[in-house]
């Protein structure tokens, strides 16, 4: 066989191995068949889902009560593996405690300060959704946190108190009003008293002085 025949039959096998479609290229399967893979076709690659990152909703109140025990409550929203914190510091401290929050029975999560330990005039507090060292969400944060002004409710002794000077005051002003009125009144009678003694006596009627000459 000459060389050209050979370089035909090579051509013929390289044609009939890639013939069957335009498209494509066959390849021998497990099962001695033809599979076709097109190098057109685009891979469809699965998008990652977009993460859900956990909401910290809140409703923090102006002030609060030193005498009375303060609930920090809180509804979190796509929570996953995070974990609810709280930072707090009173009035004075130069630090924050980091305490974890526990669910309550309503679904939220709560954390409790006692009335007793609520010193000073002022409550710092902010929140976090932390799952190891990664930060999920966050409500305020070290340099502007939540605060609430501590007050301190007037008890009934104070009560008590005001409402005992308040008469005090209303009796001193009556006495006072009382005096000056008498006063009034006794200048009122020694000006009249003095106004008799000094008004002279009247003359007799000179009618009655003829009548007495003619008899």
């Amino acid at each position: 066989m000459n060389k050209l025949a050979k370089t035909g039959i090579l051509a013929l096998l390289i044609l009939a191995f890639t013939a069957g479609t335009g498209w494509g290229v066959k390849a021998l399967d497990g099962r001695g068949g033809y599979s076709q893979h097109s190098y057109h076709q685009t891979v469809q690659v699965k998008q990652a889902k977009k993460e859900l990152l956990p909401e910290i909703i809140h409703n923090p109140p102006l002030q609060i009560k030193s005498t009375d025990d303060f609930f920090i409550d809180a509804q979190i929203n796509n929570l996953g593996n995070g974990i609810p914190i709280i930072y707090y510091r009173f009035d004075g401290d130069d630090h924050y405690y980091k305490r974890a929050m526990r669910k309550s029975p309503s679904g939220n999560f709560q954390f409790k300060i006692l009335g007793a330990a609520l010193t000073g005039d002022q409550l710092d507090y902010y929140m976090q959704v932390a799952t190891g060292s990664r930060i999920l969400a966050t409500l305020g944060d070290e340099k502007v946190p939540i605060s609430v002004a501590i007050v301190a409710p007037q008890g009934k002794t104070t009560l008590l108190y005001f409402a005992i000077a308040a008469v005090i005051g209303i009796l001193a002003v009556k006495v006072v009003s009382a005096n000056k009125r008498r006063k009034n009144a006794e200048l009122k009678k020694e000006k009249t008293r003095s106004t008799k003694a000094v008004a002279p006596k009247p003359r007799p009627k000179r009618k009655a002085q003829l009548s007495a000459r003619s008899r």
